[in-house]
C-alpha cells in the first residue's frame, strides 16, 4: 500500500475539482447560487491561508502563491462555463424570441389579427372569429361579430382612454381598468386578448419556456414565412384560468408574431373556452380615426363613462350581441386588456 503523501499538483487538482463539482452540481440550485457557494469557499481558504502566513516560514509562500494560481484558474473555468450553460439553455433563446416579438408589437406599425376563439358545450364545439387591429403597444381596435348584420361590436383603446361602440346606445370610455370591469359585467360578451403585447407578456413571465427550432407557416395572405417555434406551459398548475399552453410562431427576420395558439385543458365533461388562435393577416393601411370610436359608428351618438353606465342596465345587454354566448376573462388579465 502506497502511504506516501499526494504531490502539490495532485491536491491542486482536487481543489479544483472539488470547486467544480459544487459549482455544477445541477440539484444543488441555479447557476448564480453555484456561483456565490464557490466564492464562499474560495473567502474561507483565504480565511485559512492568511491565518497560516502569518507563522508559516519563506519558504512556505511559494506554496501559497501556487494554491492560489489553482484557486484563480478554478474560479476563471467556473465563470466561463457558466457562460456556456447558460447559452446552451433552451430557456434563454426561447425567452429571447418572445422579447423579439414584443419588440415587433411595439413598433408604431398597423397590423390586422384574426382571433378565432373555440368554445366546448359537451360534445360539441363552435368557433367565434374577430377582427383585431393593433398599432404600437397601447393602440386597438377589436371587432366581435353579432348575429345581426350590421350590429357589431367594436371596442379599443386610441393610446389614451378605451372606448367601446355598442350596436345601438352611446358609446362608453374610460379607461384600461374600467374596460375590464366593464367586459365582466358583460355575462354574454367575451373578447379574445385585447392586445398581442398582452399574451407576449403573460408567456415570458408565467411559462416554462422551450423553442423547437424553425418552421414555415402560411399567412393569410398565402405568403410563406419562415419562423421561430417557442412552446410555454404554464407554471402553476393550479390556476385552470390561464391557457395550460401557449405556443407563438414568430418571423424570424423580424419577430412579428405570425401565429399564437393558446389551449385549456378542459375534461370531457367540461364546457367552456378550449382554444383562442390569433393569426396574422397583413399591415393594412388604415383611417386617421380607426383607433378612435368615432371610427366605427356614423351619425350623432352621445357618450358617457364607464363608471356612469349601469353595468347589468348597459345599451349591450338589449343588443342583438346578447345572442352570442361568450366569457369575458380569456386569459385572466382583469388589470390590463
Amino acid at each position: 500500500m502506497n502511504n506516501d503523501p499526494p504531490s502539490l499538483d495532485r491536491l491542486r487538482e482536487s481543489y479544483i475539482d472539488a470547486l467544480l463539482s459544487v459549482a455544477y452540481d445541477e440539484d444543488q440550485g441555479s447557476v448564480a447560487e453555484r456561483i456565490e457557494r464557490v466564492m464562499q469557499r474560495i473567502e474561507q481558504e483565504k480565511g485559512v491561508a492568511s491565518d497560516r502566513s502569518s507563522n508559516a516560514a519563506p519558504t512556505t509562500t511559494r506554496k501559497t502563491w501556487n494554491r492560489w494560481i489553482s484557486i484563480a484558474i478554478a474560479a476563471s473555468l467556473l465563470v466561463g462555463m457558466s457562460f456556456v450553460l447558460q447559452s446552451v439553455s433552451p430557456i434563454q433563446p426561447a425567452l429571447a424570441a418572445i422579447e423579439k416579438s414584443i419588440a415587433a408589437a411595439a413598433e408604431q406599425i398597423a397590423r390586422k389579427y384574426l382571433v378565432t376563439v373555440t368554445y366546448k358545450s359537451g360534445e360539441q364545439s363552435y368557433e367565434i372569429e374577430n377582427d383585431l387591429y393593433v398599432k404600437g403597444h397601447d393602440r386597438f381596435a377589436l371587432r366581435h361579430p353579432a348575429v345581426v348584420p350590421g350590429a357589431d361590436l367594436w371596442l379599443g383603446k386610441n393610446g389614451d382612454a378605451t372606448w367601446v361602440v355598442p350596436a345601438i346606445g352611446p358609446v362608453l370610455t374610460g379607461n384600461d381598468l374600467a374596460l375590464s370591469r366593464w367586459l365582466s359585467a358583460q355575462e354574454q360578451l367575451s373578447t379574445p386578448y385585447l392586445h398581442v403585447t398582452t399574451v407576449l407578456d403573460r408567456m415570458s413571465r408565467g411559462y416554462q419556456l422551450r423553442e423547437l427550432g424553425e418552421s414555415t407557416i402560411g399567412t393569410r395572405e398565402g405568403k410563406d414565412v419562415v419562423c421561430r417555434h417557442v412552446v410555454g406551459e404554464r407554471k402553476n398548475l393550479a390556476n385552470t384560468n390561464l391557457p395550460a399552453t401557449i405556443e407563438l410562431w414568430s418571423d424570424k427576420a423580424s419577430g412579428v408574431a405570425i401565429r399564437i395558439e393558446a389551449c385549456w385543458s378542459l375534461a370531457a365533461s367540461e364546457s367552456g373556452r378550449e382554444k383562442v388562435v390569433i393569426e396574422f393577416v397583413d399591415q393594412p393601411e388604415l383611417p386617421d380615426n380607426w383607433f378612435e370610436a368615432e371610427g366605427h359608428y356614423s351619425g350623432s351618438r352621445g357618450t358617457i363613462t364607464f363608471d356612469t353606465s349601469p353595468l347589468n342596465t348597459s345599451p349591450l345587454n338589449s343588443s342583438p350581441l346578447n345572442s352570442s354566448p361568450l366569457n369575458t376573462d380569456t386569459f385572466n388579465t382583469k388589470d390590463k386588456p
